[in-house]
Formats: C-alpha cells, structure tokens, sequence
C-alpha cells in the first residue's frame, strides 16, 4: 500500500479505494456501480506502527491485514477461514481462524 501508517481501519480502507486496492468501500459504500458490497473479494496490508518508510516488516513495527468480503464470499459463523501470505522470498505465513459469531460489519480475528 501507500507509504505511510493509517490510525484507524477506516481511514487505510480509504486510501485502499482511492488507490484501486478495492472498488467499494464498506464503511461508507463509496464506489463505482449500485450495490453495497464489493464485486470481489480483496485485502491489503497497512501499517500502524511504522519506523521508516520501506515495505518490510521489521522488529517493532505492526500491520494490519484487512480483508472486504464480496456478498457471495462472506463467511459464516463457525467457517475456517485460512489465509496464506506468500512472500517473494522467504517463507509462507498460513493463518487460520474459526469465524465467532458475527454481530457487526467488522470482525477483529487478532
């Protein structure tokens, strides 16, 4: 994404419409066409702690991996969800979490 660190999730999911990493924004459904939703499912990695300006993720720094659902691909209570982030170079980090009951717009998987 963007040089720069974001405060807040809605700020990063923004900047991550302007910048063409989504076409809908789901807090305000800001974009292009009629429905709410996104046409597909997308997701971007911001900063919230960063020391310098470069892409890499170093000792103290923190990101977070935001993920915007389409309609069809949301998932449920009691999904397994997994993602893999796959690196140019280096190793495959997989995470996987079972979805909790889904009471809001945004879920914090920690």
């Amino acid at each position: 994404m963007a040089s720069g660190t974001f405060s807040s999730l809605k700020t990063a999911t923004a900047q991550a419409l302007v910048l063409g990493y989504i076409d809908r924004d789901p807090f305000t459904g800001a974009g292009p066409g009629n429905d709410d939703w996104p046409s597909e499912t997308a997701a971007f990695i911001y900063w919230t702690v960063a020391s310098n300006t470069n892409n890499i993720l170093e000792v103290g720094e923190h990101v977070v991996l935001a993920i915007v659902f389409a309609a069809g691909d949301r998932p449920e209570y009691i999904d397994t969800i997994r993602i893999e982030l796959i690196l140019r170079d280096g190793s495959t980090l997989t995470v996987e979490r079972i979805i909790p009951p889904i009471t809001n717009e945004i879920v914090d998987l920690g």
